[in-house]
C-alpha cells in the first residue's frame, strides 16, 4: 500500500495462485461450499503455521433473563419482552462458553450506521490489533455484513488482481479473515456457541450486529449476555431520546437487578456532521452524564468512506470484512481512534 492505494502484490507464491476460489478439500459438516472453499483458499496462501492463542475455558451461563424485571418499561417494548418470553428459546440452561468476549452493537433506530461500525471495528481489531475476532450478524432480514463478505469473496473469486491481493494479506497477518455467522437474534447464542466450538482458532472477541429495533424476537434475551454493549446515537433529539429509553431500560431492568451479564454499557456520537454546533453535543452529554452513562471521546464523523467498499472500479477500500482499511482513508475516519478506545474498555486477553 503506498500513498494511500494498493500496489499489486509481488507473485511470491511459487508462480501460482488458485484459478478460481477451490471446493472444499475435505467433507465438512455444512451447507455452504462456497465458504469452506475460501477457508482452503486462505489457508493455501498463508503457506505458514498459525500461532494459535486458544481462550482458556470458564463456565458461561447462557441462560435467559426473567422478562418480568422490564414490565415496567414502556408499552411497545414490554409487550415485545413479554412475547420474547412466551416463546420457545433454543438456549440450554448452563451452557459452557470460553473466555471470548461478546460485545454487541445495539440500538432501537434503525438508519445509523450500525452495521458499518461493527464491519470496521472487527476489521482493524483482527487486521490491526492482532487480535482473533468472529462476527454473528443476526441484524435479519438484512445480514449486511455476511451480504459485503459474499460480494468480496465473489470479486475475489473472479480478478486475479484481487486474488493475488488476498494471498498477500492473508501471508502478512498469518490468519484468515475473520468469521462471520449469519443469525437472528433468536438463534444468535446458539450460532456464537457453535462457531467458537468448530473454530481451530478460537476467537478473542465476537461480535453481534443486532436488528435495529426490540421488538424483534430473541433481542433482550441475546443482549443480556453480552459482556459489553455499545449504542450508536446520532445529534436528533428523536434518536437521543429513543436511545436513552432503550439503555435506560436495560440498565435499570436488567443490569442492575443482575439479569444481565452485561459488564459495559456505553454511547457513542455517529453521522456527526462538522457543520453542526460543538456545544450541542456538549449540551446532550451533560444530559447523558447526569444519567450515569458513559459516551465515547471518539466521535465518528458522516462521510463517504464509511461506504467505500471493495469495487472493481477502484483499488482502494475502507469498508471490507477481509481487507484491512486503506491508510490514507483512515485517517480523519475516527475508526483508528474509536477501535482503540474500544480495545482499552474490553481488554480482550
Amino acid at each position: 500500500m503506498r500513498k494511500g492505494t494498493f500496489k499489486y502484490p509481488d507473485n511470491r507464491f511459487g508462480g501460482h495462485l488458485p484459478k478460481r476460489i477451490p471446493e472444499p478439500s475435505e467433507p465438512r459438516l455444512s451447507d455452504n461450499p462456497v465458504k469452506y472453499g475460501f477457508n482452503d483458499f486462505m489457508t493455501q496462501c498463508r503457506h505458514s503455521s498459525l500461532v494459535r492463542r486458544t481462550a482458556s475455558p470458564q463456565n458461561r451461563i447462557r441462560d435467559d433473563p426473567p422478562m418480568c424485571v422490564i414490565t415496567e418499561a414502556d408499552n411497545a417494548t414490554a409487550k415485545s419482552a413479554w412475547k420474547q418470553k412466551n416463546k420457545s428459546s433454543t438456549i440450554k440452561i448452563n451452557r459452557t462458553m470460553s473466555k471470548e468476549i461478546f460485545v454487541a452493537f445495539a440500538t432501537q433506530k434503525g438508519g445509523i450506521g450500525k452495521s458499518t461500525v461493527t464491519a470496521l471495528a472487527a476489521s482493524y481489531l483482527h487486521n490491526v490489533k492482532g487480535y482473533n475476532v468472529a462476527v454473528v450478524d443476526c441484524d435479519d432480514p438484512q445480514h449486511s455484513i455476511h451480504g459485503l463478505r459474499e460480494h468480496e469473496m465473489g470479486l475475489i473469486d473472479s480478478s486475479t488482481y484481487f486474488k493475488a491481493l488476498a494471498c498477500d494479506h492473508f501471508r502478512r497477518i498469518k490468519k484468515n479473515a475473520y468469521t462471520i455467522v449469519k443469525s437472528n437474534a433468536v438463534n444468535a447464542l446458539d450460532d456464537a456457541e457453535s462457531m467458537i466450538a468448530t473454530e481451530d482458532v478460537k476467537p478473542d472477541v465476537v461480535f453481534f450486529d443486532m436488528p435495529g429495533t426490540l421488538r424483534s424476537n430473541g433481542v433482550i434475551k441475546t443482549l443480556s449476555q453480552m459482556d459489553y454493549i455499545f449504542t450508536p446515537l446520532s445529534a436528533d433529539r428523536f434518536v437521543v431520546e429513543s436511545t436513552l429509553k432503550f439503555v435506560t431500560m436495560f440498565r435499570d431492568r436488567l443490569m442492575t437487578t443482575g439479569q444481565a451479564k452485561t459488564k459495559g454499557l456505553h454511547l457513542f456520537w455517529t453521522m456527526v456532521d462538522g457543520r453542526e454546533r460543538n456545544d450541542l453535543y456538549g449540551i446532550y452529554e451533560e444530559v447523558i452524564a447526569e444519567m450515569g452513562f458513559p459516551v465515547l471521546s471518539t466521535r465518528l464523523p458522516d462521510s463517504k468512506k464509511f461506504r467505500r467498499d471493495l469495487s472493481e472500479e477502484r483499488k482502494s477500500v475502507f469498508r471490507s470484512t477481509i481487507f484491512p482499511m486503506d491508510t490514507a482513508l483512515l485517517k480523519g475516519s475516527g475508526i483508528r481512534e474509536f477501535s482503540e478506545e474500544i480495545s482499552d474498555i474490553i481488554r480482550p486477553q
